[in-house]
């Protein structure tokens, strides 16, 4: 989620769309909790119908948004999955689930789960992705960071489209699974304003209807 190359990272506009659902829900009278994780830990906000409770959400995505850097050590061992784990066992049934990830990671598992928690509460994803993560284009120089590891970007139009093709599979692949558990799934793009992108989905579906 530590990448961005037009308005926001990947992680900040994750952070966006909890507000903005934290915010509406509490409105609505819901209550209001969430599963926010890293890969070193998940923590578990507890529902409650309490501003208070909403701002401790708010700090514990904070938290782990300024914990995020380009130089982290390798990968921990907290995954999707684990988040997945927990909010499998704190919303029992009749809930409303929202998944605000980018994917990273998902497999078989991750469907699994979805599927667990798609069976007794409404879900619905918002997948968060950067344009150039979903089509780059290579050129001379031009190198990729993760965690101190540096890799060179081919030059070239087979990389740029097979770049591009395998983040299309990618998305296919998800969006089949989840429309086959009657789960709506929003993209989100980190170039254009998270409030914006949802107003605009949610009506058009409302339109659709």
């Amino acid at each position: 989620m530590f990448f961005g190359s037009r308005r926001a990272f990947k992680s900040v506009v994750a952070a966006e769309l909890a507000a903005l659902g934290a915010w509406r829900s509490l409105e609505a009278g819901d209550r209001v909790g969430g599963i926010v994780f890293n890969e070193n830990e998940v923590v578990e906000i507890r529902p409650h119908r309490s501003r208070t409770r909403v701002l401790r959400l708010f700090h514990e995505i904070v938290k782990m948004n300024q914990q995020l850097a380009s130089d982290q050590p390798a990968a921990g061992t907290t995954t999707l999955n684990d988040a997945l784990e927990k909010a499998l066992h704190v919303a029992k049934h009749d809930c409303l689930v929202v998944l605000i990830s980018d994917l990273d990671g998902a497999d078989a598992e991750t469907r699994r789960l979805s599927t667990l928690i798609a069976a007794r509460n409404d879900m619905l994803v918002a997948a968060v992705y950067d344009p150039l993560g979903a089509s780059l284009c290579g050129a001379p120089g031009m190198v990729a960071v993760d965690r101190g590891s540096i890799w060179e970007i081919p030059e070239g139009g087979l990389f740029q489209s097979q770049f591009r093709q395998a983040f299309q599979d990618r998305v296919d692949e998800w969006q089949k699974i989840f429309r086959n558990l009657k789960v709506p799934v929003m993209p989100i793009s980190t170039s254009v304003s998270a409030g914006k992108q949802v107003l605009s989905l949610l009506g058009h579906r409302t339109t659709a209807k």
